[in-house]
């Protein structure tokens, strides 16, 4: 989304809705082929796909075995995911933001009803989550086609790969996958390490992750995806003194809330985890280890939530090399 928004944004507003909606599909063409392909190698290749991403898992063939049948299962996610961020950008590109917001929320519902009404019907009961998974990706995308037509985009993409559009889209996606989602990057590496570590690192870890990504999400990229679309619009017009007002209005924002969130879950970690959390085969002492993982990641919520907002800046300038090689500092430090 990052990457599509600034080439959307831009062909909109200096060439027409209408080039901008021919662009819009064009790249969805482009991104439904890409998804579907990488769906299907990660179906095909789950069981490779958890030898790289989780070695220690191999120790336990029963687990090792469950992660590769979850992770089979789950790869399809991926198709619907991205084409609702494809859909998400196109929207947030005419300052829609309702409805690719009401997606994320229909995810969690289809999980939670899933997790409830199937886990005692399905063996093992954790594939209800993967349904339940699937079921709400579906969603995202369907819940973003009326407000698609609305801005008259058809929500069947067409294929038009020579198009300028996917072009420019192909050379932000790489630098904004990586540059604007290194901490996502610096979890899965940590996610690596911890598989060949005790059992329950992986998921003290991810428990950690999730109370982490609450004020991050709600903050951060709730700011960084508002202030986007306009920073685009600045940046095609060559406004940088009114691109510098959106910046520093983002920040402020973003600090101003961080901060204390930063500093409740280090004082509250472990009232946050028990409080969540700490329920059936969830014991004290995954409790222990999850807030000791909280109370070291919320050292770093003020800086990845303004890298959240920093990077919006080099991507509507089309001008991502920075973020890259900050992501590859960053990086290195997080491995070391």
């Amino acid at each position: 989304s990052i990457a599509f928004v600034p080439v959307f944004s831009g062909t909109i507003r200096g060439q027409g809705r209408s080039e901008g909606n021919r662009a819009i599909a064009a790249v969805g063409g482009a991104a439904l082929l890409g998804l579907l392909l990488l769906t299907l190698a990660g179906v095909f290749f789950a069981d490779e796909v958890v030898s790289v991403f989780a070695p220690g898992f191999s120790a336990d063939a029963g687990q090792y075995e469950l992660a590769v049948m979850l992770t089979r299962g789950l790869f399809p996610y991926l198709l619907l995911v991205g084409m609702a961020a494809w859909a998400m950008g196109a929207l947030h590109s005419y300052r829609r933001f309702t409805a690719p917001a009401i997606g994320p929320v229909l995810l969690n519902i289809s999980i939670i009803i899933a997790a409830v009404a199937l886990a005692d019907r399905l063996v093992p009961a954790v594939m209800a989550l993967v349904v339940g998974v699937l079921v709400g990706g579906f969603f995202q995308f369907a819940v973003q086609i009326k407000s698609l037509l609305k801005e008259g985009i058809n929500p069947v993409p067409s294929w038009r790969p020579t198009h300028p559009a996917v072009r420019q889209v192909g050379v932000l996606l790489g630098p904004a996958v990586f540059g604007a989602a290194v901490y996502q990057v610096n979890v899965l590496v940590s996610t690596i390490l911890a598989s060949v570590l005790q059992e329950g690192s992986v998921s003290w870890l991810w428990y950690a992750d999730r109370i982490f990504e609450f004020p991050l999400g709600i903050i951060a990229v709730a700011i960084g995806t508002a202030a986007l679309p306009r920073l685009s619009e600045q940046a095609a017009v060559g406004d940088n003194r009114g691109m510098a007002a959106s910046l520093a209005w983002s920040l402020q924002m973003a600090w101003s809330l961080c901060i204390p969130a930063a500093l409740a879950m280090w004082l509250l970690a472990p009232e946050i985890v028990a409080a969540l959390f700490e329920r059936g085969q969830f014991s004290p002492a995954d409790t222990a280890a999850t807030a000791r993982a909280l109370r070291a990641s919320s050292l770093g919520l003020l800086g990845v939530a303004s890298v959240r907002v920093l990077v919006n800046v080099f991507y509507a300038m089309k001008k991502p090399s920075l973020p890259v090689m900050a992501a590859v500092v960053a990086l290195v430090a997080n491995v070391v």
